[in-house]
């Protein structure tokens, strides 16, 4: 695959929130920093780059017991 303008990379910024809230559909946001620019993302959507990686073959095979377990906490 060829990507033309990758934007630049993020990196995380040692920032993590619990959240705690019965409207909330994230139990963790990440905050994440592009030069000055900070930003978050949740949980579910790191879990979610976690399974587009693996099924890719870019990291190894999770066991599936695991995501059972992660899908039933998570709907991914």
């Amino acid at each position: 695959m060829i990507v033309k303008n990758i934007p630049e990379r993020a990196e995380f910024a040692d920032e993590v929130q619990s959240v705690i809230c019965d409207n909330c559909f994230e139990d963790y946001i990440f905050e994440l920093k592009q030069d000055k620019h900070k930003f978050t993302m949740g949980l579910s959507d790191i879990l979610r780059c976690l399974k587009f990686a693996e099924k890719q073959g870019a990291i190894p095979k999770i066991d599936s017991e695991w995501w059972i377990k992660v899908d039933s906490n998570y709907s991914l």
